[in-house]
């Protein structure tokens, strides 16, 4: 135990306790809200089958998520689902490789990471919440699930606009959505300097 101490601060520099300390007193959150520009396309051809509303699939989850057990994902997804949410879903060796979430516009849509609701427009599809097992990163399957859901959403839920957020430090889903064809149409901003917190719209 003390070792595990020991090495832990021996690891933090001056920078990484600056930051720290910075932390406590000022954060600035910003969340990208994101509009698809590109073409109605066909999803991509890949020997994974992407199911749709296959709630079994959770059952095959790893617990890779460190906040969320199996008991918890699955009570989360019956409450989504209820709200008319529609599940994407991808396995792999028995293992539940990556997971998505597609949902009809024109209601509330709650971003968790900056506090702030926003309604979205009609006619319109939100696409949220994906994760991929670290198992099968770097695999291609958020690309595939994307594909699959602009194509689902222009040919079987009628939307005329397809939207997503992401946040701003999230470097590896940015490239994912932007190489989908997704651009940036509006930020979300949160700033917290002590125990005063200022959100912003900025379009």
């Amino acid at each position: 135990m003390y070792k595990v101490l020991y090495y832990k601060i021996k690891r933090l520099t001056f920078h990484k306790m600056l930051c720290k300390f910075k932390g406590i007193f000022y954060k600035k959150t910003i969340y990208l809200y994101c509009k698809y520009e590109g073409p109605e396309i066909s999803p991509l051809y890949s020997n994974h089958i992407i199911n749709v509303q296959k709630y079994s699939d959770l059952e095959l989850y790893s617990g890779s998520i460190p906040w969320m057990t199996k008991p918890d994902l699955i009570e989360m997804a019956q409450i989504r689902s209820a709200r008319g949410a529609i599940l994407y879903t991808i396995t792999s060796n028995g293992i539940l490789a990556h997971f998505g979430w597609l949902t009809m516009g024109g209601k509330d849509h709650y971003f968790n990471e900056v506090d702030i609701t926003y309604r979205s427009a009609a006619d319109s599809v939100h696409l949220f919440d994906f994760y991929t097992d670290p198992l099968f990163r770097r695999q291609g399957f958020y690309e595939m699930n994307l594909k699959k859901m602009i194509s689902d959403s222009f040919e079987s839920y009628g939307a005329k606009e397809i939207y997503i957020g992401v946040r701003h430090d999230n470097a590896a889903s940015k490239s994912a959505i932007e190489k989908a064809g997704f651009k940036i149409c509006m930020k979300f901003v949160r700033i917290r300097i002590g125990w005063y917190v200022k959100k912003a719209l900025i379009r």
